[in-house]
């Protein structure tokens, strides 16, 4: 067994400590630890530590996480070994309290200043002798399960569930929430949603245009799904649709516009909404009996040349083609429309620096420019998991035509690895500056941007997608591609 006592213990006689795994550079006191606690690679660690404050205001410190500590002899205080990002808050609203050379580093913890902590300075802590032993704990809560020793995280089912509880409902919760609790879904799918790793790609597919069409499925504000066909209906296409994407490799993981278009083509007409199919025959039977009532009649009309009446048969054979070629664009066939930048201006879509012509990225061919096309038009708040897949299977996709280009070897099982050998290839060959290098080579190797989005995209971490990390990464990401398009440009 391993010596531990409980004692309470006054904010000021705890020590944030220096030496934290979380850090990315090493530092030497207290106030240097508490502002590298704002400047961690993980999630965004601004608006994560903001909202810590604000939460101890409001409800207090967790009662069922005490912070672990061990006395030091050479500082005088109890280091803290778990809990340092709520005892940071703390020491921010009581005994670092308007700190001139924290505000000077990091000017946003005047939001902490302002707060008003009315709690107790006085914090129940455990306290180990050895440093050790505090260690051995630390690794047993931090370290992933740690073969079923550790902290368990939830799954992304699980998270979702949370977030509904607590009013934060996706699209996708409410898809799983209308076949968990409809009594005709069969036990054998209800068995297969139990696995993990698919929720993911129902919501890449709820983010697509062509759903709605598909299923003819609404969802409001809060993410309340609604429905015009039977609910025997939508159950059939829904369970179809789940089903598939757990089961059958064909769909792949739903990336791209187009592989969910492919998947249409191929789907039997029963599992998509019918009642825009009997709109259509309405429509259809209409028309002819309108040909049919004016059969014989004579007409004001003069005839073209074709022997077409003027405003009737001719312009609605071009009205035809104009609407074809929209549904064309609306759906994904055809060459894709302009790039809407809106989301651009106000940061929410991954888009280039430069705003490039169409034209321009033929170099990156045609699976190249969907990706682009889709990316810049998709808005990353509504959909941020769906933007988090199209930024790395884009930078996969790079990196693939830079090295196949330039002689090196890909290898989309070690992407890291294959990125700093195309970086560096790419500085060998003077394509990049030293100081773009730098900047690519700090974004995998120090801000571990690839790590990020692997884990965004399956969900394996408490934290949602966080815009801050993801717009820097794409904006030091990109260099890849703008140089790309610059050295292929015709």
């Amino acid at each position: 067994m391993r010596n531990y006592s409980y004692k309470t213990l006054d904010i000021t006689e705890l020590y944030v400590n220096p030496d934290n795994y979380r850090y990315v550079e090493e530092v030497q006191d207290e106030i240097s630890a508490i502002i590298a606690m704002f400047k961690v690679n993980v999630g965004d660690a601004k608006k994560e530590m903001i909202n810590l404050a604000n939460d101890i205001i409001t409800d207090g410190l967790n009662p069922f996480e005490m912070p672990i500590v061990c006395f030091d002899d050479e500082i005088g205080k109890y280091v803290v070994y778990d809990g340092n990002r709520r005892i940071t808050c703390l020491k921010l609203m009581t005994q670092y309290k308007g700190n001139a050379d924290v505000l000077e580093e990091l000017p946003y913890v005047a939001e902490i200043y302002k707060l008003q902590y009315d709690g107790d300075n006085s914090i129940q802590c455990v306290v180990y002798e050895e440093a050790d032993d505090a260690i051995h704990f630390l690794n047993k809560i931090h370290n992933d399960v740690n073969n079923g020793i550790g902290r368990k995280q939830w799954d992304s089912q699980a998270k979702m569930k949370a977030n509904a509880a607590y009013g934060n409902k996706t699209k996708s919760y409410a898809i799983v929430e209308f076949l968990k609790t409809n009594q005709n879904t069969s036990t054998e799918l209800l068995d297969k949603m139990k696995t993990n790793r698919w929720i993911s790609k129902l919501e890449r597919v709820v983010s697509f245009s062509l759903f709605k069409d598909v299923y003819n499925i609404h969802f409001d504000n809060n993410s309340n799904m609604s429905y015009l066909d039977t609910e025997e209906q939508v159950l059939k296409m829904l369970s179809k649709l789940v089903d598939d994407i757990i089961m059958n490799t064909a769909t792949g993981n739903f990336r791209f516009k187009s592989d969910f278009q492919g998947y249409v083509d191929n789907l039997p007409n029963e599992y998509k909404t019918q009642l825009k199919k009997k709109e259509d025959n309405k429509t259809e039977n209409g028309s002819s009996n309108t040909n049919k009532d004016s059969e014989g009649k004579p007409s004001n009309g003069a005839k073209n040349s074709n022997g077409a009446e003027n405003g009737t048969s001719g312009g609605e054979d071009d009205a035809a083609k104009n609407n074809q070629k929209k549904e064309d664009n609306d759906t994904g066939v055809g060459k894709p429309k302009n790039i809407p930048r809106k989301h651009a201006q106000i940061n929410e879509a991954l888009v280039l620096c430069k705003n490039y012509d169409y034209s321009e990225y033929e170099c990156l061919n045609e699976k190249g420019k969907e990706m682009m096309v889709e990316l810049e038009s998709l808005n990353i708040k509504d959909y941020p998991v769906a933007a988090v897949a199209l930024c790395r299977c884009l930078l996969e996709y790079t990196l693939k035509l830079w090295l196949t280009e330039q002689g090196g070897d890909f290898n989309s099982g070690k992407l890291p690895s294959c990125y700093n050998g195309c970086v560096n290839l790419l500085r060998s060959k003077d394509i990049i500056d030293s100081k773009e290098q730098s900047i690519l080579n700090t974004l995998v190797n120090k801000e571990n941007f690839i790590t990020l989005l692997n884990t965004w995209m399956h969900a394996d971490t408490d934290a949602c997608v966080s815009e801050t990390p993801l717009i820097s990464g794409w904006k030091n990401v990109r260099i890849l591609i703008e140089k790309y398009i610059e050295t292929h440009k015709k």
